[in-house]
């Protein structure tokens, strides 16, 4: 897998100048852009999502946690957020509880660790308050 320290040494810029010209800052020229994405491109480069999440303090990603994914209400709610958070450029993290509480608690749990920037709460009623 091609990594950006990887593509910086092919193409004999520093790891910076390479992300920057990645990025289309205007620090960097035309034509070091160029040969930089196409480079980038002959070795299939796939920027590492979770550094960028790292880098920007985002994750672009929201959590949404149903309660029975064969309920047609809830499966019409999950449509909608990821038709809307698309549109934004998020993307959406689907947990299923089968409606049970602990499941949820523990949904809750794993999402609130930053994987996800908004938590919508959709089911039961929760007997323990998350804030």
């Amino acid at each position: 897998m091609m990594t950006l320290k990887k593509l910086a040494e092919l193409s004999n810029f520093s790891v910076s100048t390479v992300s920057k010209a990645l990025t289309d800052n205007s620090e960097i020229s035309k034509p070091t852009k160029n040969k930089i994405k196409k480079l980038a491109e002959l070795y299939n480069y796939i920027p590492n999502i979770t550094a960028k999440n790292l880098k920007e303090q985002k994750t672009r990603n929201i959590g949404v946690i149903i309660p029975n994914i064969l309920a047609h209400f809830f499966a019409k709610v999950l449509v909608g957020i990821e038709k809307e958070a698309s549109k934004q450029g998020y993307h959406i993290i689907t947990c299923i509880s089968n409606e049970s509480h602990d499941k949820e608690v523990k949904n809750i749990e794993m999402l609130a660790n930053g994987s996800v920037e908004l938590l919508p709460l959709l089911g039961q009623i929760f007997k323990t308050v998350y804030v």
